[in-house]
């Protein structure tokens, strides 16, 4: 009974420290701009700030609208481990979904979503 709980406790160790390092590897979301969830003015970015400095020629962002793709710039690299892209137009009110794939230090493709809503209405005082 001993050597069964031994071999056991062995046997996940092993596994810890061999795929410990590569399971916390991947990189993560730590903040959207617009933020996500939220109701903004029509923006002039889409930003995503990553926990690793994201792979350029895997990424790409697409703003949707619906079924719709809404127009914006190519895929940059940002500052501080970010991907951004600039808003061609003034967005209508409504709600957006932010599209994200790229790849950090591991080279593990990660894909994501964000959301958030566009009110231009101007409170009246």
């Amino acid at each position: 009974m001993l050597k069964r709980k031994t071999r056991w406790i062995l046997g996940v160790g092993i596994t810890v420290f061999l795929f410990g390092p590569t399971l916390a590897a991947h990189l993560a979301v730590t903040k959207t701009e617009p933020e996500a969830n939220t109701t903004v003015e029509s923006p002039s970015l889409v930003q995503i700030w990553f926990t690793q400095k994201p792979e350029l020629v895997v990424s790409t962002l697409n703003l949707k609208q619906g079924d719709l793709d809404v127009s914006i710039s190519d895929v940059e690299a940002g500052r501080d481990n970010s991907l951004v892209a600039r808003v061609d137009d003034v967005l209508p009110s409504g709600n957006y979904i932010v599209e994200w794939k790229t790849a950090g230090d591991d080279g593990h493709v990660l894909r994501g979503e964000f959301s958030f809503s566009v009110s231009n209405v101007v409170a009246q005082r």
